[in-house]
């Protein structure tokens, strides 16, 4: 899985979902519609520590991508599936068109099955 680090560490726009706290980041400025959450800010901040490190742009919060994000984390939660299409055959793309996100080049998504923003972090940065 090292695309997942390479996703996070990478300089273009990135798409992070979970299970636990769904949260959107995105080096796109999006208009305000929901506000992050704890879980979310946090998040955020942990992603934002690894990329300064590798002397990355800081990634902001998207609002737009955070609703599409919850929407999809909480039909996984809801339709028992853990998978970036969903059982209807949604995808990240489709999801990017539906919250009325444009003007990226490239989206990736990032799922994580993890009780912390901590520990999703950790296991994007360890994962082979």
């Amino acid at each position: 899985m090292r695309f997942v680090k390479t996703l996070l560490l990478s300089g273009k726009s990135i798409v992070a979902a979970l299970i636990v706290a769904a949260a959107l980041l995105t080096v796109m400025a999006s208009p305000a519609i929901a506000s992050p959450s704890a879980n979310e800010k946090l998040l955020l901040g942990l992603v934002n520590d690894q990329r300064a490190a590798q002397g990355l742009p800081l990634l902001r919060f998207g609002s737009r991508l955070a609703l599409a994000a919850r929407h999809h984390s909480q039909d996984m939660i809801d339709n028992g599936y853990f998978a970036h299409s969903s059982p209807t055959g949604e995808t990240l793309v489709d999801r990017l068109k539906g919250s009325g996100v444009g003007g990226w080049i490239s989206a990736g998504e990032n799922l994580a099955g993890a009780p912390s923003p901590a520990m999703a972090v950790d296991l994007w940065m360890n994962s082979p």
